[in-house]
């Protein structure tokens, strides 16, 4: 069907982009890693009032395309992943905590409801990125009223699958934003203050995962972003797409690595 298809489309195009963004980055970041030393450098000398200000400039664009570059290589190490056994109640709690403390922001503006106690099996370090990116979308649109940002949980098993629901009471976005809303490099925010690939991080983790992920929004309601994960059986295995994964060879050898760029 058409869902199907557009589905299949978007997994093709940040697959070919993963990696053409991932050769580019690489090339990026050496140069990238010289310019930020030498800025540090310069920052330990004395200098003029204007020239330190510059070398601040230097230093936090440095660290904006660090971040880009690090953002697009993530759509290509997806691959990359060591999955456990997850209880959501507690990683939930444990990671609102977390980033209320690290966002400055009352706790109470998040709040939590679970049906139940689902297990996953997802990488923790994955579901983390994929939470972090969906929130702080959340609490960037969101009232900041007490409840602005709530965080649902559905168990089904009869379906066996949990349902994760993120919702925001913010202006929400236009239908013409909506059907991009998981293009790489598309965001609505001002110029210089996203990069545009943390839905479509988001997007390809969790589909890669065996779930998938879709937005509800129009402009004065909010947002809605609902995941949908396979559940784990008793067995500790995901109950609907299970997928072999055999170990990687091991070995223990030395690794050289040799670098040409004589600034790094």
């Amino acid at each position: 069907d058409l869902g199907r298809a557009q589905n299949e489309a978007q997994q093709m195009k940040l697959a070919a982009l993963g990696r053409l963004t991932a050769n580019i980055a690489h090339e990026i970041r050496n140069p990238l890693s010289a310019i930020s030393h030498a800025a540090e450098l310069l920052r330990e000398e004395k200098r003029t009032e204007g020239q330190q200000r510059l070398s601040r400039i230097i230093n936090d664009n440095a660290l904006r395309l660090e971040r880009l570059v690090r953002d697009v290589l993530e759509l290509g190490r997806r691959d990359k992943t060591s999955q456990e056994q997850l209880r959501l109640a507690g990683f939930l709690e444990s990671f609102l905590d977390e980033m209320a403390m690290h966002e400055q922001v009352d706790r109470s503006v998040f709040s939590l409801s679970l049906d139940s106690d689902p297990a996953l099996l997802f990488d923790r370090t994955h579901l983390n990125q994929v939470l972090w990116n969906l929130l702080s979308n959340a609490l960037r649109y969101c009232s900041g009223r007490p409840g602005a940002v709530r965080i649902e949980v559905r168990d089904l098993p009869s379906s066996e699958r949990v349902e994760l629901h993120i919702m925001d009471d913010g202006t929400g976005v236009d239908e013409e934003a909506r059907g991009k809303i998981f293009e790489p490099f598309f965001t609505t925010k001002e110029r210089g203050q996203g990069t545009g690939l943390g839905l479509a991080t988001c997007y390809g983790i969790i589909k890669q995962s065996g779930g998938y992920i879709s937005v509800q929004t129009a402009v004065g309601v909010g947002t809605t972003f609902s995941i949908y994960l396979p559940l784990v059986d008793e067995s500790g295995e995901k109950t609907s797409i299970r997928k072999e994964a055999g170990q990687l060879p091991r070995g223990d050898e030395t690794v050289l690595y040799v670098e040409d760029e004589i600034t790094v």
